[in-house]
Order: structure tokens, then C-alpha cells, then sequence
């Protein structure tokens, strides 16, 4: 017979040690901590760089430049992946290329850069253009249009609608700024959910909060996205 045969009335786990119990126990009063200091007290384990309350040397090392938590990230593509997957005179937007997946994530804008050859035109929308891109797409009869990284749109409330148009009308960013609802259109027209509306209109307009879309069609209204120009 082996020591490893033998396994019925061998404990397999060990009892963990009941402490402060009594002085008769022997980790009695101080729980086998030792009187005072820093290891006695809760909490003493530290943490991994601690050197004993002196200042840690990663804190010693000086340190350089800093992450702008503000930066704008723009995702990258170059000409050779144009001439890849378009064809002469196509409009290259950046939801294009997202929906047909050559860009996954458009981060907060698009850059084209200037990788590759490209022998046939394209209109290509974008946040930036390298110079070499730029001058490529030029020299092939292209069309570059940069986009703007954020959008500035006038907001009407449907409150507004309600109080300068009447029932049947047709809402146009022209009709807004000719009734003084907006004095500029900007970037385009954005249609809030704040307000009630209760008679139909036909609402034109570049974007529509979730909510400002449910009232109109739930008065009997229409809604109408307009493309944005840039």
C-alpha cells in the first residue's frame, strides 16, 4: 500500500484558523499580528509599487506630453481602395463606405490619403484630404468635397409650427426663415419633439428627433427628410 491509496480519513481541506478567540489559543489578543505598527493595523497589505511611505519611484520619473481626452480621431482610407472598390465618376461618400464595409468605425470623421495611383474621376466626400491625395484626384479630374466634422443645424420646436403655421401648410426651411421662426438655416433644419402639435403639416426639413416624427404622424402629418447640401 501506497501513501496515495490511502485517501478515506485523510482531511483534504485544511481548517482555516479561528483567531482572536482568547489568549489561551495563541492568536488570542493580537491575532498573531504582533503588537502595533503598520502590519498590526486593517488594510496594511498595500498596494504594489508601495516602498514603505517613501515617495515610490514611479513617481520619481518625469513625466512628458499628455492624452487630449478632446482629440478628433478620424478614420483612414487610401486612393488604391478607391480605385478598388469605385468606379469612374461614382459619388464617394462616408456612409457609403460604411455601409459597404471598406470602413467599419468613421470615428468622428473621414481623411482620404495618398497611397496609390488613381486614373479615372471621382467625387469624393470627406472630413480631410492630404495634399498629395488631393492633388492626385485633381489631376485625374476629381472632385473633392470636405465636410464639415460637426454639423450646426437650427432647431424649431413643434411649438413654433404650431403657432405660426395652420392646418394643410407645407413647412420649408425657406418658409421658417420668410416667417421669422429661424433667421438662418446654417447647416440645415432640425425639428425638436418639445411642444404638442394637433392638426396636420407637411414638415420639411434635414433632421427630426424620434419624438418630433411621432407627433407629426400622429396628428396626421407628413415628414419629409431633406438631403444635406455638404
Amino acid at each position: 500500500m501506497m501513501i496515495h491509496d490511502v485517501n478515506r480519513m485523510v482531511k483534504r481541506h485544511k481548517r482555516r484558523r479561528r483567531v482572536g478567540r482568547g489568549t489561551s489559543s495563541g492568536r488570542g489578543k493580537t491575532c498573531g499580528r504582533g503588537t502595533k505598527g503598520f502590519k498590526s493595523h486593517a488594510g496594511s497589505g498595500g498596494y504594489r509599487f508601495y516602498e514603505g511611505g517613501q515617495l515610490p519611484f514611479y513617481l520619481k520619473i518625469p513625466k512628458r506630453g499628455f492624452s487630449n481626452p478632446c482629440r478628433t480621431e478620424l478614420a483612414t482610407i487610401n486612393l488604391e481602395h478607391l480605385c478598388r472598390y469605385f468606379k469612374p465618376n461614382d459619388v464617394v461618400t462616408p456612409q457609403l463606405l460604411q455601409e459597404r464595409g471598406i470602413v467599419k468605425d468613421l470615428k468622428d470623421g473621414l481623411k482620404v490619403l495618398g497611397d496609390g495611383e488613381i486614373t479615372f474621376p471621382l467625387e469624393v466626400h470627406a472630413h480631410k484630404f492630404s495634399k498629395r491625395a488631393k492633388e492626385r484626384m485633381e489631376a485625374a479630374g476629381g472632385k473633392c468635397v470636405q465636410l464639415k466634422f460637426r454639423r450646426d443645424y437650427a432647431e424649431v420646436k413643434l411649438s413654433h409650427l404650431a403657432r405660426f403655421f395652420k392646418e394643410g401648410e407645407v413647412v420649408t426651411p425657406q418658409s421658417l426663415i420668410e416667417r421669422k421662426v429661424i433667421d438662418d438655416v446654417k447647416d440645415g433644419v432640425k425639428i425638436l419633439g418639445r411642444g404638442e402639435l394637433s392638426f396636420a403639416l407637411r414638415v420639411e426639413a434635414h433632421r427630426f428627433e424620434r419624438e418630433a416624427k411621432r407627433k407629426i404622424r400622429a396628428a396626421g402629418g407628413e415628414v419629409v427628410e431633406l438631403k444635406d447640401e455638404r
